[in-house]
């Protein structure tokens, strides 16, 4: 089943062709990377994805559903969540306050005021806090539950950005450098996390630079080079094909 896709999508800026034609998928329980050169397109194309950025032309669907004029949030309540290079988080609340305030119905003020009195809110409010914390320790963050976000270390922020996305069920994850600024040993805790989350069905696209986490988890990849997608397939037979090294490397090897 195919949760993500994407057909014959551009986007021009000024002149400029950023993305080309790019069609892509996502199945369901697949890991899917997205690598490429600096300038390549990667991010503009992943906006396109999530509604950050509206495609010049083409098509996406998530789930079925074509995505035109939707915004980020529409898109998310379909179930298909990003995060982004730069965690982004609530720096003064503690960790555990970040998930909470992170679930729909927690900032939806209507919701509480239409659906609950003040007991039941609290009964709610309680157990969206146990849901959270059971998110922390899934992350292994639980230990950290009452610190202040702000003196999370940059992989704990990393982490803290997946369990807000997981605070909203996605069947979809879209993951823009996860790894960016983590530690060899925090790269490795979250390539488990993702290996976890796909043996429950969630699918996964990621942005990354770091080669050899692509190939260790991913199981299909597109190369983009140039706004256009220059091959697609098995980590183990892109990565070696000829035309990807030149692209990385820009001379012929």
């Amino acid at each position: 089943m195919t949760v993500v896709e994407a057909r014959g999508v551009s986007k021009v800026f000024g002149g400029v062709h950023a993305v080309r034609d790019c069609s892509v998928s996502i199945g369901e329980g697949e890991i899917v990377g997205l690598i490429g050169p600096n300038g390549a397109g990667k991010t503009t194309l992943f906006n396109i994805l999530c509604g950050l950025v509206a495609p010049t032309s083409g098509t996406i669907l998530v789930n079925g559903k074509d995505i035109a004029g939707l915004q980020p949030h529409d898109i998310a309540r379909l179930g298909a969540v990003k995060t982004f290079q730069i965690p982004r988080g609530f720096e003064t609340l503690s960790v555990l306050e970040n998930l909470v305030a992170s679930c729909p119905t927690a900032q939806d003020a209507s919701f509480w005021r239409g659906m609950f009195g003040v007991r039941n809110r609290h009964a709610r409010h309680v157990e969206l806090a146990r849901h959270a914390m059971d998110m922390l320790r899934f992350l292994n963050l639980s230990e950290v539950a009452a610190l202040p976000a702000g003196h999370l270390s940059g992989g704990q922020r990393k982490l803290l950005d997946l369990g807000r996305a997981l605070m909203l069920s996605p069947n979809v994850l879209m993951l823009d450098e996860p790894l960016a600024g983590v530690s060899p040993v925090l790269a490795e805790e979250i390539a488990e996390h993702l290996a976890n989350l796909r043996s429950r069905g969630i699918s996964i696209a990621l942005i990354e630079h770091r080669v050899e986490f692509v190939r260790h988890i991913c199981d299909r990849i597109y190369v983009l080079s140039a706004g256009s997608i220059l091959t697609e397939g098995r980590p183990e037979a892109v990565l070696g094909a000829q035309e990807v090294v030149d692209a990385f490397l820009g001379v012929d090897v």
